[in-house]
């Protein structure tokens, strides 16, 4: 993320952020699934880039809200009827 903001194009800080991660999110904190010494914590992420809001979600619900915004007459096939 520190790289990401300070490279030219992401010099902007965003008001908000909403990161979805691999793993059970608790109190906006996570520690990994695969990984149990990573930590990502979104209150301190927060302050460290001064973004005003920070949001860690579980992945697959990243997915999910994902498929909220797909149109399904464009972007969807069906496999199986």
């Amino acid at each position: 993320m520190a790289t990401f903001l300070t490279s030219p194009s992401g010099r902007v800080i965003p008001a908000a952020a909403c990161l979805g991660v691999a793993g059970r999110v608790k109190n906006n904190v996570v520690v990994f699934t695969n990984r149990d010494d990573w930590t990502i914590d979104g209150e301190a992420i927060k302050n460290e880039f001064g973004i005003l809001s920070v949001r860690l979600i579980n992945d697959f619900v990243a997915a999910g809200y994902g498929l909220l915004s797909l149109n399904e007459s464009i972007e969807c096939l069906t496999l199986q009827v």
